[in-house]
């Protein structure tokens, strides 16, 4: 899915289906996350990786709040997106995104 796609789908979502969806997200950003460190141990062995987890997961739920309180300065959703899945290609994670989505568009 292209990030265009990807707010097309999401911009047809009701207020509370968005909020669901990147609850979804967020909560998958958490376990993804993990394949950042190094087993059996509390070290981090993809410090950059994890980084740019935590950042989608920022921007993720920063857009989760700005809908919840029906913010009209939050990300057009194409902004968001295109941002989310830039940043989600560096991360290694682009095709898990994208499975979460593709998800949205079978409900």
């Amino acid at each position: 899915m292209k990030p265009d796609k990807a707010a097309s789908l999401f911009s047809s979502l009701t207020s509370e289906e968005k909020i669901s969806a990147l609850i979804s997200l967020a909560s998958y950003l958490t376990v993804w996350a993990r394949d950042t460190y190094a087993v059996g141990t509390d070290a981090v062995a993809e410090p950059e990786r994890l980084r740019l987890h935590n950042e989608i997961q920022h921007r993720v739920i920063g857009q989760l709040h700005k809908i919840f309180v029906d913010d009209e300065k939050r990300y057009p959703d194409a902004v968001f997106f295109s941002i989310i899945f830039e940043m989600a290609e560096h991360a290694g994670i682009l095709s898990k995104v994208n499975s979460i989505l593709d998800n949205l568009s079978r409900r």
